[in-house]
């Protein structure tokens, strides 16, 4: 194992780890924030992964939220992505009449963020081994919104 990684010590990672990049703003797209992403490193479950992930991310000013998971052929959990809580696209709720609305009108906080981290387990065929967090491709470090620091 690579230095099996607990919740404390990512904390104190944490207080020393970069601050955010100077936003990007492109002429044809939206402005795009970068900001480091929770370290790839090794932890003794999946527990302590996705604890480590939290505690992460909100000591750097967002949030994330369990979007998908994959299964081994014994049923096990092997694979857990996590997306930027503003990761979807707000419903499209024009159509409803007053008297249909369940909810009064209130803000969006889906902006479509393509942030994205995911925890995998090391052996495949063993879920209550180690674990390991890891970047998607070019999507763990971009987010299109701003930060607010907690």
């Amino acid at each position: 194992m690579s230095g099996v990684g607990s919740t404390e010590s990512l904390i104190l990672e944490s207080s020393i780890a970069s601050m955010p990049i100077e936003p990007s703003t492109n002429a044809t797209g939206p402005t795009n924030y970068q900001l480091k992403p929770p370290p790839e490193e090794e932890y003794s479950s999946e527990v302590d992964a996705e604890a480590a992930i939290y505690a992460w991310t909100a000591q750097h000013g967002y949030n994330v939220a369990k979007k998908e998971l994959e299964r081994n052929k014994n049923g096990d959990v092997i694979y857990r992505l996590f997306a930027c809580d503003q990761w979807g696209k707000p419903k499209n709720t024009r159509s409803l009449r007053d008297q249909d609305r369940v909810r009064a009108n209130r803000r969006s906080c889906r902006f479509g963020c393509p942030m994205r981290i995911k925890i995998v387990a090391v052996d495949g065929m063993n879920s209550t081994g180690p674990w390991k967090s890891m970047y998607t491709r070019g999507g763990s470090h971009i987010h299109n919104h701003h930060f607010q620091t907690l």
